[in-house]
């Protein structure tokens, strides 16, 4: 089972006009916080445990909650921080490792706002300050605690863990929390109650209807919810294996089938726990997917082993797809779609995992070659892909144009007549799913999973801007940030034309940091002075240049030498105080480090 959470009647509630993104279904006048109340799980297994991250900043909804899965014994929490902050692409997690100590948790940044913030976690600076971001630096620490309970304790019951994370390890039914401390002030260890960490993935079930008689058991409508199936259900002798475009989603509790009951249409309303908004940023301009278990038919047969070598897969028909009409709405009463969207559970199949033949992760299966990290479901796959995807296309050719996407039919609701948020963008919060009247009757669609897209970093955007989708760098390549014989993104970064001659061109890349100098007049010692000069910090939230990443990856300006940033009420500020500048004929040189945060 994905989530266990309710279903609702067949009801519509209209909803107060958003103003703001934050969670709704967690209030200071609720009695209590429970496993219940956590929306966003990680992991799949009997065993269950809450993971509380409290940055003790004073802001609102500044203590989340994120729910662990998991089967046998549990791995320790170096493990299972990781493996949440590499599903929540929201969530940023520094841990060090010396010797003589183990693994340290340094520092921990979230993006509050769902707008594509990044962190330089070295320093520990985000380049938008709603966004939250805490660490030792070197007044504070992380206090480690965790206690037995259904409900979230709020008695001081909290025991210690004396261990480090290294020896720290999840049981069924705990709760463990980190919450940022001050060492002056001796504040209370115990967290404070959180709210539930927001999904992109589809929260809660509002409204379903389909005849439980021609769907073959597959009639679950929680299916639906939670993050889409990468492998097949284990088969009888306990083997899964990765799913493919060759390979669709399948399984009681993996797909819903939507079946009509004779001329009433078979339907499913899904909710996101928040408003999923048509950010400029979002890649293509595509803002949410829809996944089905659509797939192509290949020489290997409608099945694989996994052991097949992807690039001798080759396509021998067109997609075997099953419609269904799309609608979103921001009250579950007034509902909106356009002729130009595509039908879900068609283009693009499910990709479960990276073709990553260097990285193929041993653990998937025995023998596997070829498969490595979990493809990623908030990234759509190039909307140009599926007319260049045919007979004759092998697997491999289509996973790398897939370019670490995870597949399914994207859409863009910009082309929809909704209101607007008071910063000017289109959003909706449900999604209704529909068994299309154009399939051949007693057709059946199958829906697996919902989700919000993530919006690209300003490296992404340059990028796409740049390349053609068939050569866009594989996302989290470093390599493709300096020069490359392109266009070059340091000067895209500096506000310069990229493809005019590079800027700057004595850099060196040292311990993951891109370092280059560039001049900067006297006179310009002053930081208005040198924003108007066209050289923009993201530290400053500027938001076209605030930051700059590929993939899990992110980018920041790391700092100025000379010049201090200090986090006040919130809100970054600067000054500059050069001691013993280095002084060039008229010219003042400071250094920029570009830091790449590769979240191991």
């Amino acid at each position: 089972m994905k989530k266990n959470m309710r279903i609702l009647g067949a009801v519509a509630v209209a909803l107060p006009f958003w103003l703001t993104f934050t969670p709704e279904y967690v209030s200071a006048e609720q009695d209590s916080f429970t496993f219940d109340d956590i929306h966003y799980w990680i992991g799949d297994g009997t065993n269950e445990a809450a993971i509380v991250i409290d940055w003790n900043n004073g802001k609102p909804d500044s203590s989340i909650a994120y729910g662990y899965r998991w089967n046998g014994p549990s791995t320790n929490m170096v493990n299972v921080l990781r493996q949440i902050a590499d599903e929540d692409r929201r969530l940023h997690i520094g841990i060090s490792k010396s010797i003589s100590f183990g693994s340290s948790l340094d520092v921990i940044g979230y993006d509050a706002n769902g707008n594509g913030g990044a962190f330089e976690l070295k320093n520990g600076v985000a380049t938008d300050h709603e966004d939250f971001v805490a660490g030792p630096f070197p007044s504070h620490y992380w206090s480690q605690v965790h206690a037995s309970s259904y409900a979230f304790p709020e008695d001081g019951t909290w025991g210690y863990y004396w261990d480090g994370i290294d020896e720290q390890h999840p049981e069924n039914g705990e709760w463990i929390a980190y919450k940022n401390i001050n060492w002056a002030t001796g504040e209370d260890v115990t967290p404070s109650r959180p709210v539930a960490a927001e999904t992109p993935y589809g929260f809660r079930i509002i409204d379903f209807q389909s005849d439980p008689s021609l769907t073959g058991g597959y009639d679950f409508p929680e299916a639906a919810l939670g993050r889409p199936a990468s492998s097949t259900p284990a088969d009888y002798f306990g083997i899964s294996t990765p799913l493919t475009p060759i390979m669709g989603a399948w399984g009681e509790e993996t797909v819903v089938s939507l079946a009509d009951f004779f001329d009433s249409p078979a339907y499913i309303v899904i909710e996101f726990d928040h408003p999923v908004v048509d950010d400029p940023n979002n890649p293509w301009g595509l803002d949410f997917i829809v996944f089905g278990n659509s797939f192509y038919k290949a020489t290997s047969g409608s099945y694989l082993t996994g052991l097949e070598n992807p690039a001798n897969i080759v396509l021998t028909d067109g997609l075997n797809a099953e419609p269904a009409l799309v609608e979103v709405s921001q009250d579950g009463i007034n509902w909106y779609t356009s002729d130009t969207w595509a039908e879900a559970d068609s283009f693009a199949p499910t990709l479960g995992y990276r073709l990553d033949p260097a990285n193929a992760d041993p653990s998937l299966y025995d023998g596997n070659k070829w498969w490595g990290e979990k493809t990623d479901p908030t990234y759509p796959v190039p909307p140009f892909a599926e007319d260049n995807i045919g007979v004759g296309t092998n697997l491999a050719q289509i996973a790398a144009w897939y370019n670490g996407s995870a597949g399914g039919t994207a859409y863009d609701i910009s082309v929809l007549d909704l209101p607007a948020t008071h910063k000017g963008m289109k959003w909706f919060k449900y999604v209704r799913i529909t068994n299309n009247d154009i399939n051949e009757e007693g057709s059946i669609c199958e829906i697996d999973a919902v989700a919000d897209i993530y919006p690209d970093t300003p490296f992404g955007v340059y990028t796409k801007g740049l390349y053609d989708w068939t050569e866009l760098p594989e996302k989290g390549k470093k390599q493709f940030v300096a020069a490359n014989g392109r266009a070059n993104f340091i000067n895209f970064a500096l506000g310069e034309d990229p493809s005019s001659e590079l800027k700057i061109s004595n850099f060196k890349v040292k311990n993951g940091r891109l370092y280059f100098s560039f001049p900067v007049s006297r006179s310009d010692w002053n930081l208005n002075d040198i924003l108007s000069s066209g050289i923009e910090l993201g530290v400053f939230a500027k938001s076209d240049l605030a930051t700059s990443g590929a993939g899990q990856n992110t980018f920041g300006w790391a700092h100025f030498e000379g010049i201090s940033t200090n986090l006040q009420d919130g809100s970054f500020t600067a000054t500059i105080s050069v001691s013993e500048p280095s002084i060039l004929g008229n010219k003042l040189f400071f250094r920029l480090g570009l830091t790449a945060e590769d979240k191991e």
